[in-house]
């Protein structure tokens, strides 16, 4: 049987460290000619923390799992960093999105390594579990180490 390729789908607002020490430039480039991780494709974030923009999201994130079977895994950032201001997904919404991902076979990520380990202020050490979101994994890091050493981990679910 034929080996398909599988990508990985990242927000099109998403920066997970540069190409030479993780995942690369996601979406969006950080400055011209930056170098580039292949295999990634970026999708739709909520332009709102509006509800009732939330049906109209879901619509075009479910869009963008049909037409995209090769993307088999997705990281979502419950906070975003730098790239979105530090901004929260909407938690309903992203619980949607990440049970929809499910139902399509796909494997999720939570990308904590700015608000995990209790960096959110919601009681708990991630928050995904917070949010009750039930990703596959959790990856998790700045705070670990304090800062002192560049320590950083992943929990599978």
């Amino acid at each position: 049987e034929e080996q398909k390729e599988c990508l990985l789908g990242v927000a099109q607002a998403s920066y997970h460290g540069a190409k030479t020490t993780a995942l690369g430039q996601p979406a969006l480039p950080r400055w011209p000619g930056a170098p580039r991780t292949t295999g990634q494709v970026a999708y739709p974030v909520p332009d709102s923390d509006d509800p009732k923009a939330s049906e109209e999201y879901l619509e075009k994130f479910s869009t963008f799992l049909r037409d995209n079977p090769q993307v088999g895994i997705f990281i979502f950032e419950p906070q975003w960093g730098s790239s979105r201001l530090g901004r929260t997904w909407p938690p309903a919404l992203l619980r949607e999105v990440i049970s929809r991902c499910h139902a399509a076979s796909r494997f999720v990520l939570c990308d904590e390594v700015m608000c995990g380990l209790g960096r959110h202020g919601h009681g708990s050490l991630f928050l995904s579990a917070a949010w009750n979101l039930r990703p596959d994994a959790v990856t998790f890091g700045k705070s670990m180490a304090s800062g002192t050493f560049p320590l950083s981990g992943v929990l599978v679910l």
